[in-house]
């Protein structure tokens, strides 16, 4: 229970510790957006490891959603210049895609 509190803390209070520090010019906005993308690929591999193990799929339509969505936020990212937050919302784009193959295979016909 304090492990999870602990973990709970941290994951919602990073990215406003990165915001702050982003914002006072203490780090790059590149860097600090890109930290915080780390963040969402991290918490994307235990549901994807997961859905492995027992056979299951999240839902089709949010995860192709999200996916694409990802995929092409980190394209535009890399195309006005920041290319660390752009890549790296890339790989999250990617997790999500994988999330999406997985519940087209294990998923029932008939899950949203």
């Amino acid at each position: 229970m304090k492990r999870e509190f602990i973990l709970l803390l941290a994951g919602g209070g990073y990215p406003m510790a990165a915001l702050f520090v982003a914002w006072t010019g203490m780090v790059m906005f590149d860097l600090a957006i890109s930290s915080i993308s780390v963040m969402f690929i991290l918490a994307l591999v235990p549901g994807i490891l997961e859905n492995h193990r027992r056979k299951l799929g999240w839902n089709k339509q949010s995860t192709v959603m999200m996916g694409m969505g990802l995929l092409s936020v980190g394209t535009m990212f890399i195309m006005v210049g920041l290319p660390l937050t752009g890549l790296l919302t890339f790989l999250s784009g990617t997790m999500w895609v994988i999330l999406a193959v997985q519940s087209f295979v294990y998923g029932r016909p008939t899950d949203g």
